[in-house]
């Protein structure tokens, strides 16, 4: 009965803190994955991602079967690939990417070791190991091969370098009678973690062709030396490709060296190293030059003064120079992965100038990210929950477009770090253009409530969420079921916005802008009294103003489950604006008296469950509203509402249930 669906689960069908709706949501999902699976429905990797698939497992259930052809190529696949995190920070990223790629290097390898003869030129660089074990090769190889990162603060990249030595370091066996206790010497990564400043520079040679032409007094450019200048950048940009290559290959063709002294080895390495730092300092003075030349046609004072402080404000890292050999000859980086940072530009000052398209710095690094990765790119971000739920972030979104586009959205209870944020989690991944959204996810992922919602978690793979009429204001829908897609055409069906009942002298109804699981609107004002009589609205309260006659009906409506979980659907969940409120659609309402009625009554009980407290800081008594206590009365005015907007029984009660775990909390066990 579906009144019992509310209840907890109990054993053996339970899993931690389910109840009877999430059971059967589990159980129906999972008998809908097993047909697709039986149907030969599940054909891609893309297939596994839009189902919560266990795409690890799959991995190594391919490699224990496959043939050895595949083997080969999966490993020179493997060791070809790269990854970059544009803001690594201490390289908690790259730390995990490395713990994937691992067990992916030892199945292949192992695989190898049963094939010695088919397999020889790829043992042989790990039979002639120096010293230490084939889990240091593979985590040395991973970390030259396949690992890269940026970063603006020097200290991080510092750190990040270290966690991986550390973790090197941590499976070989320490032999005292071997030199160097049998450990190898550490690789030198320092042309793999790198600082700078991700946003500032050349990303690729488009970008430097394209940069404006400046007066020649200031400028590399004199009109004669155009092409003399790009021929200089190329043939430089060729000699560092092929320094770094060489300085990769000497330290992973270490036992071919072996005849050579310890020492005699390093002064060679030394040298190497050497000579790549100086070249990539002599291509960056002249793509510094340019680039501040381009922003600086005209300066007064002196200009190496000026150009020195621009060089330690901007911190300009040209991804062009540094991983010439990534951006050009493979077009970019096959994986960019990361957790940009969260800093609204206008709030804080970063040094450097960037455009006013965006608000916040993330998305500044996605749009870099589309410049330095593969045109066949693997993107995947931990961003504000903004990208996709508020317009301010339109453009960045409609470029993320292209290819198919995975998003789960999580409200700040989820925890997917310790900072208490709304996020999502985007993957950009090569594929026909396609749109994957999850709901509006609030379990906590760290607990047991989280490894629950793991069995049931999907994305919704229907391409019309974008393309057709299931969006917001430029907003697609964080929804997860079919259910879901016949509701809100059933809603948008509605062509009436609540705009065109706005009156500037009509009656007003409030509401707080900030809200939580229930968005109260109220014919009142929720004020705060001070002693001397007098009341304050509190600043987070705002207003519309309506045609006198549509009070009750639209009170009702805002106050409706409807509302709400359009709200969850097209918003950030954090704040009510005006251009949602002004977007709402209103159905032609044939039950006013029944809608006038529970309206006042709401209004009654909302003010009846509330409790006045005394801020001892503001020195006034402020009102506490409780809407939850007054959750029976909004199901009856979505059981109306649900007769206009021509819901059936079955959307009714989804919508009336929505979430209700977490929008009731203890009040959904509560004995009557």
């Amino acid at each position: 009965l579906r009144s019992e669906w509310n209840k907890p689960t109990p054993e053996p069908w339970a899993l931690p803190t389910e109840i009877w709706r999430e059971t059967i949501e589990r159980l129906q999902r999972c008998q809908s994955i097993k047909a697709k699976i039986a149907a030969g429905e599940i054909t891609s990797i893309n297939d596994f991602i839009t189902y919560n698939l266990d795409i690890r497992l799959f991995a190594a259930d391919l490699l224990a079967t496959a043939d050895r052809l595949f083997i080969k190529h999966f490993y020179e696949a493997l060791q070809s690939v790269t990854i970059l995190d544009p803001t690594c920070g201490s390289g908690a990223f790259l730390f995990a990417a490395m713990n994937i790629l691992e067990p992916l290097y030892e199945a292949c390898i192992e695989r190898m070791q049963e094939q010695p003869d088919y397999f020889k030129t790829q043992l042989a660089e790990i039979s002639d190991k120096y010293r230490s074990n084939i889990q240091y090769f593979i985590f040395k190889s991973i970390i030259l091969r396949n690992l890269y990162g940026v970063d603006i603060m020097v200290e991080a990249t510092e750190i990040a370098k270290l966690r991986l030595f550390l973790k090197m370091v941590a499976v070989v066996d320490v032999d005292r009678r071997q030199p160097n206790l049998g450990l190898d010497p550490l690789p030198d990564i320092d042309f793999n973690i790198r600082c700078g400043n991700t946003l500032v520079g050349y990303a690729n040679e488009e970008q430097l062709l394209e940069t404006p032409r400046v007066n020649k007094k200031n400028s590399l450019f004199f009109e004669d030396e155009v092409a003399q200048f790009r021929q200089k950048i190329e043939d430089e940009l060729n000699t560092i490709a092929g320094a770094y290559n060489t300085f990769k290959s000497l330290q992973l063709e270490q036992e071919a060296n072996r005849a050579e002294s310890d020492q005699d080895f390093q002064v060679k390495f030394k040298k190497q190293k050497s000579e790549l730092t100086e070249r990539l300092a002599i291509l960056n003075t002249l793509l510094n030059e340019q680039l501040f030349d381009s922003e600086h046609q005209v300066i007064t004072g002196n200009r190496e003064q000026i150009f020195n402080k621009w060089l330690k404000s901007h911190q300009p890292f040209h991804w062009l120079a540094e991983f010439y050999q990534i951006i050009h000859d493979k077009g970019g980086f096959d994986v960019v992965i990361g957790n940009p940072p969260y800093v609204e530009i206008a709030k804080n000052n970063i040094g450097y100038s960037l455009s006013n398209e965006y608000k916040d710095l993330y998305a500044y690094v996605m749009d870099r990210s589309l410049l330095i990765s593969r045109g066949t790119d693997f993107i995947g971000f931990i961003i504000p929950i903004s990208f996709n739920a508020t317009p301010g972030f339109n453009q960045v979104f409609s470029r993320y477009r292209n290819g198919s586009l995975f998003i789960s959205c999580y409200a700040d209870s989820a925890k997917l770090f310790q900072v208490t944020k709304r996020l999502s989690i985007v993957l950009k991944i090569k594929g026909s253009d396609s749109l994957f959204m999850t709901r509006y996810i609030k379990e906590n992922i760290g607990n047991n409530e989280g490894k629950a919602m793991s069995y049931r978690l999907s994305h919704s793979p229907y391409k019309q969420i974008f393309d057709d009429i299931i969006q917001f204001n430029g907003i697609p829908a964080k929804i997860s079921f079919p259910i879901e897609e016949r509701i809100i055409r059933k809603y948008f069906f509605n062509k009436t916005t609540i705009s065109n009942l706005f009156y500037t002298n009509g009656v007003k109804i409030y509401y707080t802008r900030a809200i939580r699981n229930f968005r109260p609107f109220y014919d009142f004002i929720p004020c705060h009294k001070f002693p001397d009589g007098s009341d304050k609205i509190p600043t987070e309260t705002k207003s519309i103003q309506i045609d006198t006659e549509s009070k009750w009906n639209i009170i009702c409506l805002l106050n409706s489950s409807i509302t709400f979980i359009v709200f969850s659907w097209f918003t950030d969940v954090r704040n009510i604006n005006p251009g949602f409120i002004n977007s709402l659609r209103i159905p032609q309402m044939a039950n006013l008296k029944e809608l006038q009625r529970f309206g006042f009554i709401l209004m009654k009980d909302y003010n009846l469950h509330k409790e006045v407290r005394y801020n001892k800081t503001n020195g006034c008594m402020e009102s506490y509203y409780f809407p939850v206590k007054s959750k029976p009365i909004i199901d009856e005015i979505d059981k109306v509402l649900a007769v206009d907007y021509g819901f059936t029984d079955e959307e009714l009660d989804f919508i009336i249930n929505y979430d209700i775990k977490y929008r009731m909390g203890d009040e959904l066990n509560r004995e009557e």
